[in-house]
């Protein structure tokens, strides 16, 4: 690092046998191809020429840096921890371009952190397309990639007050990478799919679609991509791309209790109750959250009433003796969420499905048949439900909620602090201040 010809280096593993490094030439190695070559994730490069290690015992040419043929790199600890006391006097201002979090510890090692704070990050694979570049040690090179880190920075700032700002940028990113109709069906599988990691905003991903749907006709006026300018019927071919991508999510989530459910990754039951609560919970969450999204999808016209039904309800009850109190409650947030627009459309088919509803709840617990209950007390109140949904709303409508509640409460002390101020006019009772108070001189 302080660019010498000759570095001492005490080997403490070859019993103090002193190791000269030599340069093989004049040129200097730069402080960042040093770094880089240490700390980043990176294929060996011509620098490495410029050196001659003359080490009797040099097993591994890479130092701790070893890489493995499926692409991930790993890290001996051990010898990161001997590499990281050579180099505690590194001035990290000249190497800003160096992420905070994978520069080795500047103060001191500890063995018992340095695996959680530092070796863990060098072992991720940077073949993966969700982690970003400062963890990896590498940007994206395919095109794929490069799409889906995109996209998934910009999915990641969805709220309600944000979704201008991310829609605007979604189109961006159409414009920029959605050459043929796979790759539109790759952004659209991914916002399909965040809502359904993210159900508390089902709505604003809908909403995403539809104002891609919309918007998609204009790409055709400034992009290159032959695809949206020669086909007809765009609008017929993004809604055939929404209602597969909401397919395969539908098929894939609508098992929420198979049968290897307790078993892990690796095959092995799962013995821990806590670990089997949370996978149980994850898959049914998943669930209801797939039949939300196309309850929202049907809400801005992007799937049709008959897939609803047939797609949906018809699937999760035409075996009537397999039905479990899962799908009654998975099928109540459908109707919480679209019945009114299906009720508006007909009435018939929804007196249809409730019915079916009525007739299977009582095979199920209290809760299942209270779910029920509240779907028909919805419908009979114009689909107003009794408490409040939850759902996501913008900071504007969180304060005029706020102030809303807050102001019969204000009114209504006021009143009281009126009525008492009267009677401590009246009686006394004004703490031995002002007239009518209660005065200590008369004995």
């Amino acid at each position: 690092l302080r660019r010498m010809r000759n570095i001492t280096i005490i080997n403490n593993n070859n019993n103090n046998k002193k190791t000269s490094i030599k340069t093989k030439s004049n040129k200097k190695k730069s402080d960042d191809a040093f770094m880089e070559d240490l700390l980043a994730d990176m294929d060996d490069d011509d620098d490495d020429d410029d050196f001659d290690i003359d080490d009797e015992d040099d097993e591994d040419e890479d130092g701790a840096r070893k890489e493995f043929a499926d692409g991930e790199v790993h890290y001996d600890v051990m010898q990161l921890i001997d590499l990281q006391s050579r180099f505690l006097d590194i001035e990290w201002r000249q190497h800003r371009d160096i992420p905070f979090d994978v520069r080795l510890i500047s103060k001191g090692v500890r063995p018992d952190t340095y695996m959680q704070d530092v070796v863990a990050m060098f072992k991720r694979k940077s073949k993966n397309p969700w982690l970003a570049a400062s963890h990896t040690g590498a940007a994206p090179t395919d095109e794929a990639e490069r799409l889906i880190k995109r996209l998934t920075g910009v999915l990641n700032k969805m709220t309600p007050e944000k979704f201008d700002k991310v829609a605007k940028m979604s189109m961006d990113i159409v414009n920029e990478f959605a050459n043929t109709p796979d790759q539109m069906e790759v952004i659209i599988g991914q916002v399909l799919q965040f809502g359904i990691k993210q159900p508390v905003f089902g709505s604003q991903y809908a909403e995403l679609c539809k104002h891609l749907f919309e918007h998609l006709h204009k790409i055709a006026l400034v992009c290159d991509h032959v695809w949206v300018q020669q086909d007809p019927n765009l609008g017929d071919t993004f809604r055939r791309m929404v209602i597969q991508q909401t397919n395969e999510l539908f098929t894939k989530h609508r098992k929420h209790s198979p049968d290897d459910l307790h078993l892990n990754a690796a095959g092995e039951r799962i013995t821990d109750a806590e670990e089997l609560e949370i996978k149980v919970r994850k898959k049914k969450d998943a669930f209801f959250a797939i039949l939300v999204l196309v309850a929202e999808l049907y809400n801005v016209d992007l799937l049709k009433r008959s897939l609803v039904y047939r797609g949906v309800f018809d699937e999760l009850l035409k075996d009537k003796k397999h039905v479990t109190n899962i799908d009654l409650e998975g099928l109540c947030r459908v109707l919480k969420h679209c019945g009114k627009k299906l009720d508006e459309a007909q009435t018939r088919a929804v007196d249809k499905y409730i019915h079916k509803l009525v007739v299977q709840a009582p095979k199920f617990d209290f809760r299942t048949k209270v779910l029920v209950e509240e779907v028909q007390e919805m419908r009979n109140n114009n689909w107003q439900t009794r408490l409040k949904k939850e759902t996501a709303k913008t900071k504007e409508e969180i304060r005029d909620e706020f102030e809303a509640e807050q102001q019969p409460k204000f009114h209504g002390k006021r009143r009281r602090d009126n009525k008492r101020s009267q009677y401590g006019d009246d009686y006394g009772y004004n703490d031995g201040y002002g007239d009518g108070g209660y005065n200590y001189d008369d004995g």
